[in-house]
């Protein structure tokens, strides 16, 4: 049998650690819909919370799952990096964004093959600037 001081303080040790799970769960995730422009641009690209959606005249990238390779919103200019999952669905394997604070209102999108070609800054990727619409 526990004593009662020590079943008080596992309690209260069990309701931090879950406080501090649920503030860290509640972190908002990066979404939007996004217009491109151009004869290589043209088209829409939705960020929703889990997939990715990108429409251009060269590619279609289908409803795709992606985990977040890095995020900084705090520097000075904002970037997010998604690594597509579920093979080449779509002929991009990463996804960098990165906003301008001279450029308010638009992210440059740069799709690369895979993951290995953005770290390496391959020169082989779709380059885009969009709008946020939502």
């Amino acid at each position: 049998m526990f004593p009662v001081k020590e079943l008080l303080v596992g309690n209260v040790l069990v309701y931090f650690l879950v406080s501090a799970g649920a503030a860290f769960s509640t972190e908002k995730p990066f979404t939007g819909v996004f217009q491109g422009s151009g004869r290589q641009c043209y088209g829409k690209l939705f960020i929703r919370a889990k997939t990715l959606e990108w429409h251009t005249p060269f590619v279609i990238c289908k409803s795709t799952p992606y985990e977040i390779v890095s995020k900084n919103f705090d520097a000075t200019k904002p970037e997010i990096v998604f690594l597509l999952k579920g093979g080449k669905s779509c002929g991009f394997g990463a996804i960098q964004m990165y906003s301008n604070p001279e450029d308010q209102g638009y992210w440059h999108v740069l799709g690369y093959r895979s993951l290995d070609d953005f770290q390496k800054k391959s020169d082989a990727f779709l380059a885009c600037r969009v709008e946020k619409l939502e």
